[in-house]
């Protein structure tokens, strides 16, 4: 009856630990540390702990962009960033916090090949007419309050392993026009960019090529909800439809 009771009691707690994001995790073991930073680098145990909680949340997949380091390297690369996160979060003239989350086993190195996926566009022939204005410029401008629809500005998205940034940048900038228009929130569908617009999906593309889709496509594009991600967020798939809403005031 002792073992069973104590089977219970550590299946509970497993299973309110696996309930909490891995910052969260973090934060729990830590709480009552004076020194996070020191403990950290001084207790191998609690990193692999650590680490392995991680992997339960963010299983591995295969994004052919991560280099094949040893089990042991990984968990030095995942400790770095662990201690970066807490040092950063630790200092009081940080104005935001940062947290662990699913590239925290990552180098710089293997970050730089998901997110260098912006082309380029050549210059184009036609000069620009310079306009100077008169008007002070602030120091800082926060352009996320600067309209009256509640979270037009709609939380960071999740690109996974697709090297697709040009196409979820393009869309943010999309979504404050959308709640000007719809006086709602909406998050637009970064994956309708990365399947439809003709450029390189997860291996890169451009502002100026997600427009000309835009403009082929009459100013159209889903929501979020209505052309998500697929399973396997790492691949192009074939264009599903090049429908939704209009996002032009004519």
């Amino acid at each position: 009856m002792k073992s069973l009771t104590t089977a219970l009691i550590v299946c509970l707690f497993g299973y309110v630990y696996s309930a909490l994001s891995v910052q969260q995790f973090v934060d729990k073991m830590l709480s009552n540390t004076q020194n996070k930073e020191q403990l950290v680098e001084s207790n191998p145990e609690l990193v692999n702990h650590v680490y392995r909680y991680f992997q339960e949340v963010y299983p591995r997949q295969d994004s052919g962009r991560m280099i094949d380091f040893k089990a042991s390297q990984r968990v030095e690369i995942f400790k770095s960033n662990l201690k970066y996160v807490i040092r950063h979060n630790e200092d009081p003239s940080s104005t935001f916090k940062l947290k662990i989350n699913k590239f925290s086993d990552w180098t710089d190195e293997e970050r730089d090949r998901l997110r260098s996926k912006m082309h380029a566009q050549p210059n184009s022939k036609k000069q620009s007419t310079e306009l100077r204005s008169r008007a002070v410029i602030p120091p800082e401008y926060d352009w996320t309050n600067q309209t009256r629809v509640p979270g037009a500005v709609t939380p960071v998205k999740n690109q996974h392993h697709c090297g697709s940034c040009y196409a979820f940048g393009f869309v943010g900038g999309l979504e404050k026009t959308y709640a000007e228009i719809y006086k709602e929130s909406g998050p637009l569908s970064p994956q309708q960019i990365i399947d439809c617009s003709g450029q390189g999906g997860c291996d890169g593309g451009s502002f100026v090529g997600s427009f000309y889709y835009l403009q082929r496509n009459h100013y159209k594009l889903n929501l979020e909800k209505d052309y998500p991600q697929p399973a396997n967020a790492a691949q192009k798939q074939k264009c599903q439809h090049s429908d939704g809403v209009l996002l032009t005031y004519n």
